[in-house]
């Protein structure tokens, strides 16, 4: 072999600084230490050389690719993003970070050399929000800022601390409840509130944290002639008197409707904690037909009018009585 399993008998070829080929050591294509020739510049051999004006920018290379103090970017000498070096100095924050309300900044100085971190952590009544929710309680944790040649970095922070409100899904802060009560506008949903809210069956009644519903009873029937009217189940119960149960109150075919919903509908009422509502004589009322025969009597026709008899003379009716005629 002629060197390191190449040469000789060996199918690989030794390299040499003549083989058209950048290979063993060399610096560049057949050039550098090991060949005893200096190799050429380039604006990539990451040497400052060739008139370049720093490592492989400026001179013959592009003047754009030299580091300088307003690239945005920290190269060269710099110690920070343009700053330091043979930059201008970095600069010290002036002040403390400005940040929400929730945050509360830890210093016992208001001028924060560059470089410099500072703590900050939750406000008291605020909050730290984890990576799934929001903690149930206010935490200690404490995260920090870098002074940046005069600049706060808060890019990296890495606590999220929020103040309470009244729409975050959280009874927080002074509220009764979950965003309601205390400061917020909202009042709580309670079982003697007045309203059906919640998981309320009915006003203030059911659910699980309320106390049942009443049911009804027939004595709202009571009040009404039940020769009149007809009353059936039409959702609900069997029996009908549980809360939420609907009836349906109609005229008897021997009744005529004095009132009631339009196009002689029946009208509905429903038992709500105990009572039907709306009350059946608001919305439906049946009076006797003065053109209905007495049970077990003669049918009539339909009224005539006749010449007024003695007894009709104090009447209103002055062009005669009404006087009904066998069929």
């Amino acid at each position: 072999e002629e060197g390191v399993d190449c040469g000789g008998s060996c199918e690989a070829s030794c390299p040499t600084c003549s083989d058209g080929v950048q290979n063993g050591g060399e610096d560049g294509v057949d050039c550098g230490i090991v060949c005893r020739v200096m190799c050429e510049p380039t604006c990539t051999d990451g040497i400052r050389n060739g008139g370049e004006t720093s490592v492989d920018c400026g001179g013959p290379c592009p003047a754009s690719s030299c580091p300088s103090c307003t690239d945005g970017i920290k190269n060269g000498d710099e110690q920070d993003i343009d700053c330091g070096g043979s930059c201008p100095a970095c600069q010290s924050c002036i002040g403390l970070p400005i940040l929400s309300a929730a945050y509360e900044v830890i210093s016992d100085t208001t001028t924060v050399p560059h470089g410099r971190k500072i703590d900050v952590k939750c406000r008291e009544g605020a909050y730290q929000v984890t990576e799934n929710a929001k903690s149930a309680v206010e935490l200690c944790q404490t995260a920090p800022i870098e002074c940046r040649n005069g600049i706060y970095d808060s890019s990296g922070l890495r606590l999220t601390c929020i103040l309470p409100t009244c729409t975050d899904g959280y009874a927080d802060g002074d509220e009764v409840g979950v965003d309601c009560g205390g400061s917020c506008p909202n009042a709580c949903i309670s079982c003697n509130d007045g309203i059906q809210n919640g998981v309320e069956q009915g006003i203030d009644c059911g659910g699980p944290e309320c106390r049942p519903c009443r049911i009804c009873s027939e004595g709202d029937f009571k009040l009404i002639d039940r020769d009149l009217y007809q009353i059936n189940v039409t959702f609900g119960s069997v029996n009908g008197y549980s809360h939420g149960d609907v009836r349906m109150v109609d005229c008897l075919s021997n009744a005529r409707r004095a009132y009631g919903p339009p196009f002689d509908q029946p009208a509905q009422v429903t038992c709500l904690d105990g009572q039907f509502e709306p009350p059946v004589r608001s919305v439906i009322r049946c009076e006797r037909d003065p053109l209905a025969p007495p049970e077990g009597g003669p049918s009539f026709a339909a009224p005539a009018v006749v010449k007024p008899p003695a007894e009709c003379t104090n009447r209103v009716d002055a062009e005669g009585c009404c006087a009904f005629l066998p069929e």
